[in-house]
């Protein structure tokens, strides 16, 4: 029990040390997950629409990189005018010296009858630790028709 204990504890120690706290009271800020594989995070933002232009309430959204080898972790769900929110992490490997951008793909689907839409868009990563900028833009998804 003590060891389990002190292995927890050298953990948080050395996560303090490398800089991979939460960040800033409020949670604004890219956080390090239990495995240690991310690399940093990105907000996106938009909207989801059904065929007739209306705000597709319940739809999920998610998003996964444009690169191979890179993923995406993270999910949203449209409120009911369509708006959704959504925080991405980047799973390894990291992004090379200076790079901040990745392209992802953006998805959206809702049921019954499954309906589907995505996009590629740029988003600007964060590092762990520090808080990503806004989003540039919308992200604009129209579900095709049952």
């Amino acid at each position: 029990m003590k060891s389990r204990v002190r292995a927890r504890l050298g953990a948080v120690l050395v996560a303090a040390a490398l800089g991979c706290g939460t960040g800033p009271v409020g949670g604004r800020a890219c956080a390090q997950t239990r495995e240690f594989g991310n690399y940093g995070c990105a907000d996106m933002r938009g909207v989801v629409l059904d065929a007739d232009g209306r705000p597709a309430a319940g739809a999920e959204v998610s998003a996964t990189a444009a690169a191979e080898g890179r993923s995406l972790g993270g999910t949203a769900r449209a409120d009911i005018d369509g708006r959704f929110s959504l925080r991405v992490r980047l799973n390894g490997p990291p992004l090379a010296a200076g790079v901040d951008t990745l392209s992802a793909r953006v998805t959206a689907w809702a049921a019954p009858p499954l309906r589907s839409a995505s996009t590629v868009v740029v988003v600007q990563l964060a590092a762990v630790g520090a808080v990503p900028p806004p989003p540039a833009t919308d992200v604009a998804l129209r579900l095709a028709a049952p």
